[in-house]
């Protein structure tokens, strides 16, 4: 119901793709990111979740190449880049 409600607002089906990634349930997960990716294919958001993703599977080299075609300037970008890095960076 809440995703119906929240057509239109990539931030919503961001934060589910958060909430199925924390719940372990990755093939949910993916599959409301492709939603995501369709609808709002150039946000921040959708990268982020995209990432997170990519991190719950382990793989961590695509997660870092995504979050470099990100706008570096976006404290949530530089969040996700420290923990994608393990704060190394």
């Amino acid at each position: 119901r809440s995703i119906r409600l929240a057509k239109g607002v990539p931030s919503h089906r961001a934060d589910l793709v958060q909430l199925l990634v924390n719940g372990n349930r990755l093939d949910e997960a993916e599959r409301e990111l492709r939603t995501l990716e369709e609808e709002a294919p150039d946000e921040t958001v959708t990268g982020v979740a995209r990432v997170s993703v990519l991190l719950a599977r382990g793989r961590r080299d695509e997660a870092v190449a995504v979050l470099r075609r990100l706008d570096q300037s976006d404290p949530v970008v530089q969040a996700a880049l420290k923990v994608a890095l393990g704060d190394a960076r």
